[in-house]
């Protein structure tokens, strides 16, 4: 095991996690089993009761129940979504605890085989501002809408690869939609993102948690989708131990090194070789801007993503806020958790009479959060609250009049660093 080389992929973002469908656990008539399973089990309940024929020592395999719940009529194939929609809504309704371990992981990237929304959430519960989750649709293209140039550790992606029970007709349930899954991919008809795709590459290193090592269709997505780096990593589940051929195709083919130690206990010792002496806090920037001072918003966005990425820092702004939230609400959360409150001072900022008060008030009541950044030419000094505090850049001039805009937000970036300090 090269611990060495581990922590610096984690340290450099090169590393792409990948969930496989054992992570989940929940109990079944006493006795622990993945969710996928005690979905098989409940499925093969209901076919039982119907008097359908089970193969008994199958009726954990969900591929096998959904083909039997299936008998071969199309017309069953919503009921068996909807199954599992209800299932999923309603048996698993708490963040399992291993999804709180995998989320405090500083990675980017997170491609699940799971249709539900665990990560996601234990992601937010860590505090970081995921993208809204995005899934593989096998039957039809489905719009993939995130900036890769964002995507950081404070900003991860996660990426359901298998469907998504939001979208049920992407779900992958029965032998015959894992194969038409496998060839649609392969022949890329829809494909995967071309954004998404890119980051794959042998240069990463790929951890594997919670898989069947001896289901067929992992070898051929984990080819197909160039899913084999410089190294991959797979802890040990000992309740689903492998062949010993198996085991060798991975070390040799796919440059497999296999872990000792559970799901968890590899997570918590990542973390505390990561972070020898208790983790870093990572200090939380909240942005805010009048409309007409967006584009200025985005700017400040790409100049921070490297002390993001590197989790130093995490910008919040309102464009980050998932649809459906309260945006008042959220802003207000965010705000009162802030290091840093950055109002990006302009002619519209001062006509915005919402966002002026605000700032007013944090002036007086926190003075130490509420932090300028002039960004077009504006009398600011005139308030006799905010001309107490040095703005950012720390020579007053506005962002607008740089000779060079990416040189004066890098500027900004550093000074702010160091008043964080």
């Amino acid at each position: 095991m090269n611990w060495d080389k581990l922590l610096r992929d984690f340290r450099e973002n090169r590393c792409i996690l990948l969930l496989g469908p054992r992570l989940a656990t929940v109990t079944h008539r006493g006795k622990r089993l993945p969710l996928r399973e005690k979905l098989a089990a409940q499925l093969a309940d209901s076919l039982a009761a119907e008097g359908v024929a089970l193969e008994q020592t199958e009726c954990l395999d969900l591929p096998y129940v959904a083909q039997r719940y299936m008998r071969g009529n199309a017309n069953l194939l919503v009921d068996l979504w909807d199954k599992v929609e209800d299932f999923y809504r309603s048996e698993a309704p708490a963040i399992p605890a291993v999804f709180e371990k995998i989320a405090s992981l500083p990675a980017s990237i997170f491609v699940s085989t799971n249709p539900d929304d665990f990560l996601f959430k234990a992601l937010q519960a860590q505090e970081k501002e995921p993208w809204p989750q995005q899934h593989y649709n096998f039957r039809r293209p489905h719009p993939f809408e995130v900036d890769m140039n964002l995507v950081s550790s404070q900003k991860p992606l996660v990426y359901n690869l298998l469907g998504s029970i939001d979208d049920k007709e992407s779900l992958v349930l029965t032998p015959a939609d894992q194969v038409d899954f496998i060839r649609k991919v392969l022949e890329k008809n829809p494909p995967v993102p071309t954004d998404l795709l890119a980051q794959f590459s042998p240069f990463r290193t790929y951890i594997f948690l919670g898989f069947d090592l001896e289901n067929w269709y992992l070898r051929l997505l984990i080819d197909g989708l160039g899913l084999s780096g410089n190294t991959a990593f797979s802890p040990e589940m000992p309740d689903y131990p492998l062949s010993n051929p198996t085991r060798a195709f991975y070390e040799e083919k796919f440059k497999f090194h296999f872990i000792d130690e559970g799901i968890e206990d590899f997570a918590d010792e990542i973390l505390k070789r990561l972070n020898p002496d208790g983790a870093a806090r990572t200090r939380q920037i909240v942005a805010l801007a009048a409309k007409a001072d967006q584009d200025f918003v985005a700017d400040l966005e790409r100049a921070m993503l490297p002390s993001e990425k590197n989790g130093e820092i995490s910008l919040f702004h309102e464009g980050r806020i998932l649809p459906g939230e309260n945006v008042a609400e959220t802003l207000k959360t965010k705000i009162a958790a802030a290091d840093i409150v950055l109002v990006l001072v302009s002619p519209d900022f001062f006509a915005d009479e919402n966002l002026l008060d605000n700032a007013l008030e944090w002036a007086k009541s926190r003075p130490e959060v509420l932090l300028p950044m002039i960004i077009r030419p504006c009398d600011w000094r005139a308030d006799r609250d905010l001309r107490k505090i040095t703005p950012l850049p720390d020579d007053g001039l506005p962002v607008s009049l740089s000779a060079n805009r990416d040189e004066a937000f890098h500027r900004i970036v550093e000074q702010l660093k160091r008043r964080l300090v």
